[in-house]
C-alpha cells in the first residue's frame, strides 16, 4: 500500500468514527452544542426622570422562534450580570419567577404563562417596569406583535395582588412609552 493510500485510509477511518459518534449521540438524545443566535434582553437602568429600558445582547439556543423567545424570557428573568449590575442595570422581575409556557399564534400574539411569582412584591412603578421588560423582550422578534399574559394558565385582568395594572388585553410596546429606551449596551 502506498503512503497516500494509507493516509486516505486513516482519514476515511477518522471520518467514519466521527459519523458513528454523532449518530450514537443523536440516538441517545445527547445534546450537541450549536452556535447561538443573538437576542435582546431588556433590563432597567435609572434615568434622569425615571427608569429606562435598555436592551442587552445575549446568546439564545435554538432556531425556532418559540425556542429563542423562551430563552430570551428566561434570560430576562435571571437578571443582569454582575458587571451590568455595577453599571446600574437591574431587573424588576423576581428571580423566582418561572416561565411555564410560551406559544405564538398565527396572528403574532404570544401567550406567556408565568408562575404567580411574577406579580409578587413592588408597587405600581415596579409592576409597570416588570411588564415593560417582558413585553419589550418578547416583541423584539418581528413575528410577534403583542403579548397576552397568563399566570398559572389563566388570563388575568389585573397584574399584582393589589390589581395595579390592567393586563386583560394583549400588551404592546405602545403601552410602555414612558420607559423611553436608554440605548443599548
Amino acid at each position: 500500500m502506498k503512503k497516500s493510500e494509507k493516509i486516505a485510509a486513516w482519514v476515511l477511518s477518522g471520518i467514519l468514527v466521527l459519523l458513528v459518534g454523532i449518530w450514537l449521540s443523536l440516538k441517545q438524545g445527547w445534546w450537541i452544542p450549536l452556535p447561538g443566535v443573538q437576542v435582546e434582553v431588556y433590563f432597567m437602568r435609572p434615568g434622569p426622570v425615571q427608569a429606562q429600558l435598555v436592551p442587552v445582547r445575549r446568546l439564545a439556543k435554538g432556531s425556532k422562534l418559540e425556542e429563542r423567545l423562551k430563552t430570551a424570557i428566561e434570560l430576562v428573568i435571571s437578571g443582569p450580570s454582575e458587571e451590568e449590575k455595577r453599571e446600574g442595570f437591574y431587573s424588576a422581575i423576581p428571580t423566582e419567577t418561572k416561565l411555564l409556557d410560551c406559544r405564538v399564534d398565527k396572528e403574532g400574539m404570544v401567550f406567556l404563562d408565568f408562575s404567580e411569582d411574577v406579580e409578587k412584591g413592588g408597587g405600581t412603578q415596579e409592576m409597570e417596569e416588570r411588564l415593560a421588560q417582558i413585553v419589550f423582550t418578547a416583541t423584539q422578534f418581528s413575528e410577534i406583535r403583542c403579548v397576552q399574559l397568563l399566570i398559572d394558565g389563566k388570563t388575568v385582568k389585573y397584574f399584582s395582588g393589589e390589581g395595579i395594572t390592567e393586563v386583560e388585553h394583549p400588551l404592546t410596546r405602545a403601552d410602555f412609552t414612558q420607559f423611553n429606551q436608554g440605548g443599548s449596551r
